[in-house]
């Protein structure tokens, strides 16, 4: 007594104290000062509650305990390793060999390092526990999701069975595992009635649940949550029992429940606890697993499974199946049943031949007569139906014998291999993939026609809530009839014509379809990042963010699909008919793909490179933007929108519309700014690959400040260093160290260029500054310079720099520019420009540079692109002009060589510049002046004759004076009205006369003299 009085003090205060039950025991049993295993007994008889006796147990409720949990240790046990695939194999006593060694260990390998990879995605996705054991140590309640046959209730069983060890060891002190399975939860009971109802028919005593559940002495193990059927209503009825139960005053403090990701993602089923999930097998523990399984014969399974290489974000392939434990199972069966052939490459087609195989395994038999499996295929499936019509898992074993051709030998034969289990009287399914199996074979038929039939009748459009698409009944089911037929591109085109997530699925499970089909599902996906179809108004209009739970859905969606999608995103990403929102949410999920995948770089290079492409998916994202308002504003007023969205609350339309319109008014001024190019810098420098640091090493000299230092970012945050002088000339501009460029020499002048269209006006001066400095080793600069003082919208600084920079780089342009620089600017900068011209520029330049002007259309040089024919008339004025201006500077400088450029030049068509160079070379008294303006009295044009006459004037030639006397006209006289009148040929002639005398009196030779004298007495 006083050892069982020790014990109940130290133990009692240790629960106050919050400490686990275990460690209350073990302080309990320190204080007694006993060891080895009787230490219990005294506890037995001690008087607790005046229950029972004065015994904490009474002696039946003890044994009723004792039998239940070794009864559970025998059945876990039974279950050859609890682990789930092994149930695969018949249960019977014949001989495994034609399947391998014995599989009949108590703890399968690898259970353990499966237990590592169990994942944490309730604190840190990153936070990877060691063990299942470490997961029930630090969690009290908590959910355990996995993939189909990923071992979730295999590790359930595991956690429990281990329990029952502990209990009957240490004499009842440890909680006792209690395991329900929800699949046989009636839809006419409560939650609560059910946990009475389980915990009576396994003949546990007839006592106060809640006392064992609340004190710690009972840890509940849910087994599959994602069994609970019936539509989305009354599924999130019976969940929420479910919830309540949980955290009301009479749940257990420990429970444990399993559930399918996939199920568990809806926010209906979702229990608000700690959730850890299974990851996929690793390659190494494949490895281990088959080279346990297989032996000497591994290395050609694994093989096959490892076709692609190791790489596990490989999608679409054998190891993706082999990545789940009870698929890599079923892939070891049939590699054993059926040697020399290829394993199955999808999940429809692995369990249509495992089903094959399990039967024909069960045929094979001593002393067995069955049908082929041809011939109970169809028994099967019109069970499976039968159970999924009266949304059931589970049915009465009479009823299934029945659905079975009333074969009781075939209900039998169904259990020995492993596609039914009998338990009681009730009849399921050994997993719910085998079932879902069975109903896809109800959709096969060797007529196409009449599977896409089957097909349309099932087919929903998918609903999105909350982000997620809703599963639906038929989901698995047509996963598998993907799997099943011969050619599915046609099916899965049609799948994804209503349901592209269901498409993908298919995809994902392992089937394969022709490029087309694959660009068209991809296409279907992409499309939901479009913000104005239909479907996400009705996602404004309902207070959801802008297109963004359906651009996360379908990037989900994208990744299942794996790697062999990403040329297609590439095309998009460049098609000029695709809008920006879509273009971002791709480069968006590009983070998800493996860094040395270098097939999406040249890409996303083209959209650093190319500014088009992102202006084109601008001016699409704003003309969607716009349709929004054509959509939402008339809805407002007229409420029509209820007839485009479906909502209960017509009378809150109106105010829901303008809600949604504001916050379009919103998105719309955030994605003016929106940025693609920064999507793609920023996507690249995700990758830290080599070649995807190429375009970004370009993008250090592109014409925009703001990308030059997206890429600089990117590039720091890879680690990436200079390595060649060009790299660190790249890196000099992109952090604006204008005078490091001049030690690079003529490799600067190209990156200069580039960067010189800069929004920036200060850093366009800096450019502008550093490209004069190389003088004429900058000659490609000078065309870009005078662009920008030629422009418009340049500023007088902008323009003084320019002009201080080409002075600096003298080439024929830079003269001709400098020379129309002094003709168009401002005043100050005319005065500028022509003080440069004048005292910068040497003479042979400027000789040079003008007589390239008489030649060239210097506007059409420095801006070909805006030299359209309408600007023709306006362009060859300013033409002329500069031309005649030059023609000025070439009389100016007076040389041989600017004379004879005169000269030459005076014997074109064109007659403005035939009469500037008439009057620059008058200032230049010179026989061969004079000669050849004399020639040019006998042009065609009297404004060329005028202006000659005048030079000749001018210039004093004397030798002209016989060819100005033969211009003067004859006089005839004749008698008219009495009137003596002079016949003159033209008025401009007779307008010449005077400019003939002026002349000839300038030259005043007395031939000259008596020209006048004479041209005088005859016209008195």
């Amino acid at each position: 007594v006083s050892g069982a009085t020790a014990f109940a003090e130290r133990f009692y205060q240790a629960l106050a104290n919050r400490k686990p039950l275990t460690t209350a025991v073990s302080v309990g049993q320190t204080a007694m000062g006993r060891e080895g295993n009787q230490w219990y007994r005294p506890v037995l008889y001690l008087r607790w509650e005046n229950n029972d006796g004065g015994r904490l147990f009474g002696e039946e409720t003890t044994l009723l305990f004792e039998r239940y949990v070794e009864n559970l240790v025998a059945k876990l046990e039974a279950e050859k390793g609890v682990l789930e695939y092994i149930d695969l194999f018949a249960e019977t006593s014949t001989s495994l060999s034609s399947f391998g060694p014995n599989y009949q260990s108590n703890l399968a390998p690898g259970l353990d390092n499966l237990a590592s990879s169990y994942q944490s995605n309730q604190i840190d996705e990153n936070n990877v526990i060691a063990s299942i054991e470490n997961i029930v140590a630090n969690h009290q309640k908590f959910v355990l999701i996995g993939e189909p046959g990923s071992g979730k209730s295999t590790a359930l069983k595991h956690i429990a069975l281990s329990q029952a060890k502990e209990f009957l060891s240490n004499k009842f002190t440890a909680p006792m595992p209690f395991i329900l399975e929800l699949e046989f939860w009636s839809k006419d009971k409560s939650f609560d009635s059910f946990v009475r109802q389980q915990w009576q028919e396994i003949q546990l005593p007839n006592v106060s649940l809640q006392d064992y559940f609340t004190k710690g002495k009972v840890i509940l193990y849910l087994d599959g949550l994602g069994v609970i059927l019936g539509n989305s209503e009354k599924r999130v009825n019976r969940v929420s029992q479910i919830k309540k139960w949980l955290h009301s005053s009479q749940a257990p403090q420990k429970v444990i429940v399993t559930c399918r990701s996939d199920y568990y993602e809806d926010d209906d089923i979702n229990l608000r606890l700690p959730t850890f999930e299974i990851q996929p097998m690793s390659t190494d523990l494949i490895r281990s697993f088959v080279s346990h399984k297989l032996n000497d014969e591994s290395d050609h399974f694994l093989k096959q499974i490892f076709s692609n290489g190791e790489n596990q974000d490989t999608k679409n392939s054998i190891q993706q199946l082999a990545s789940n434990p009870y698929l890599l199972y079923a892939l070891i069966i049939i590699y054993q049943y059926e040697p020399g052939n290829k394993l199955p490459q999808n999940s429809g087609a692995l369990f249509s031949r495992l089903v094959k195989a399990l039967w024909k395994r069960e045929r094979e038999k001593p002393n067995t007569e069955l049908l082929s499996y041809s011939e109970v295929e169809t028994y099967f499936a019109d069970l499976a139906n039968y159970m999924f019509r009266q949304n059931s898992l589970i049915v009465k074993r009479e009823t299934a014998i029945s659905i079975l051709n009333n074969d009781r030998n075939l209900l039998l034969a169904g259990k020995n291999a492993s596609l039914l289990v009998v338990q009681d009287n009730t009849v399921r399914f050994k997993s719910r993939s085998i079932q879902d199996y069975f109903l896809a074979v109800t959709l096969n038929d060797e007529d196409i026609n009449s599977i896409l039939k089957n097909l349309n009748s099932i087919l929903k459009k998918p609903i999105i809530f909350h982000g997620k698409r809703l599963r639906e009944p038929w989901d698995y089911p047509i996963i598998a009839l993907s799997g099943l037929v011969n050619e599915p591109n046609e099916i899965i085109k049609y799948i994804a014509e209503k349901d592209p997530y269901l498409a993908a699925m298919c995809l994902d499970s392992g089937v394969k379809v022709n490029d087309d089909i694959l660009e068209f599902i991809v296409t279907k996906l992409v499309q939901t990042f479009d913000i104005a179809i239909k479907d996400n108004i009705e996602e404004i209009v309902k207070g959801e963010n802008i297109g963004e739970t359906k651009k996360l859905l379908a990037q989900d969606y994208l990744h299942r699909l794996g790697i062999d999608i990403l040329p297609i995103l590439g095309k998009i990403l460049i098609d000029p008919e695709k809008n920006a929102f879509i273009k971002c949410a791709i480069i968006d999920l590009l983070y998800i793909y493996d860094d040395n995948d270098t097939r999406i770089i040249h890409f996303l290079s083209d959209i650093v490179k190319d500014p088009s492409i992102e202006e084109k998916a601008m001016q699409l994202a704003n003309k969607q933007l716009r349709y929004f308002k054509t959509v939402l504003i008339p809805s407002i007023g007229s409420g029509s929108i209820v007839v485009t969205v479906s909502t209960s609350k017509i009378s809150e339309v109106s105010q829901i519309i303008q809600e949604a319109w504001h916050r379009v008014q919103k998105y719309e001024s955030q994605y003016d700014k929106l940025q693609l190019r920064f999507s793609a810098i920023s996507a690249l420098g995700r990758l830290k690959n080599k070649e995807a640091t190429l375009p970004l090493i370009d993008g250090l000299i592109d014409p925009n400040n703001d990308v030059r230092q997206a890429c600089l970012t990117s590039l720091k945050s890879s680690g990436w260093q200079p390595e060649t002088n060009k790299e660190q000339l790249y890196l000099a501009i992109a952090e604006n160290r204008w005078s490091d460029c001049q030690g690079f020499g003529e490799l600067a002048i190209s990156p200069l260029l580039s960067v010189l269209d800069d929004e920036t006006e200060a850093i366009q001066i800096s450019v502008i500054t550093t490209l004069g400095e190389f003088g004429l080793k900058a000659q490609d600069a000078v065309v870009p310079i005078f662009n920008k003082l030629f422009a418009q919208n340049t500023s007088i600084e902008l323009k003084k720099t320019c002009i201080e920079a080409i002075c600096l780089i003298p080439t024929k342009i830079a003269v001709i520019g400098l020379l129309k620089a002094s003709l168009t600017v401002s005043e100050y900068l005319q005065n500028l420009a022509l003080d440069k011209f004048n005292n910068n520029i040497d003479y042979k330049q400027k000789l040079a540079g003008l007589s390239h002007a008489l030649e060239v259309d210097f506007d059409s040089i420095i801006q070909p692109k805006i030299n359209p024919t309408i600007g023709k008339i306006f362009k060859g004025d300013e033409n002329t002009k500069l031309k005649i201006a030059a023609i000025e500077k070439l009389g100016e400088l007076g040389s041989v060589d600017a004379i004879n450029i005169l000269l030459s030049t005076m014997n074109q068509e064109n007659e403005k510049l035939v009469i500037a160079c008439i009057n620059a070379l008058s200032n230049h008294k010179q026989l061969n002046v004079i000669s050849a303006i004399v020639e040019k009295l006998k042009d065609d044009k009297n404004s060329i004759k005028k202006e000659a006459i005048k030079s000749l004037g001018k210039l004093q030639a004397e030798i002209a004076v016989d060819e100005l006397v033969k211009l003067l006209p004859s006089q005839q006289k004749k008698k008219r009205f009495g009137i003596n009148i002079p016949k003159i040929s033209t008025w401009f002639e007779n307008n010449l006369v005077g400019d003939i005398l002026d002349a000839l009196q300038q030259i005043g030779t007395p031939e000259a003299q008596q020209a006048i004298d004479s041209w005088y007495s005859q016209n008195k």
